[in-house]
């Protein structure tokens, strides 16, 4: 059943590459060419559109690429670019939204008696100006300024 919706993606006449959508799978991408035909995925992480290749068909089918997919969404969703190279020894990237909504706000509420400040404070006025930021890319100059700009209104 795979290979047969495979034969569908073949490489139009005078053309040496083409990049064909997979119908109802955003983001899912076969690359089809003169040699061979691999599975991408097209995507958005911190405001920067990324693509990942997942695999080669046949050693891939279509089924497999498609959980690919959806297990990278499931980790775009958590705030990490499924696209960072565990082999190149950096800490996942992880936006400052998924730090503060899933890992310091939870670790600190049992701890702090201003818990519900700290919560409103980061919802109102850090995470739409932070929010879809890496940590690692977030500077000291510009939490200076953000905290400059918040005492002039």
């Amino acid at each position: 059943m795979a290979s047969q919706t495979m034969d569908k993606y073949t490489l139009p006449a005078g053309k040496s590459k083409h990049e064909f959508s997979v119908p109802h799978v955003k983001g899912l991408r076969v690359c089809v060419s003169t040699k061979n035909k691999t599975f991408m995925q097209r995507y958005t992480f911190a405001g920067k559109k990324h693509c990942v290749v997942l695999g080669r068909y046949p050693d891939m089918d279509l089924i497999e690429a498609i959980s690919k997919v959806q297990a990278n969404d499931q980790k775009i969703a958590q705030g990490i670019n499924p696209n960072q190279s565990k082999e190149e020894g950096h800490s996942q990237d992880v936006l400052f939204r998924h730090f503060t909504q899933n890992i310091y706000l939870p670790a600190v509420k049992p701890h702090k008696k201003s818990y519900s400040d700290d919560e409103s404070r980061i919802r109102i006025h850090l995470i739409p100006v932070l929010g879809k930021k890496k940590l690692s890319d977030i500077t000291s100059a510009e939490l200076s300024q953000l905290l400059a700009n918040k005492q002039q209104e």
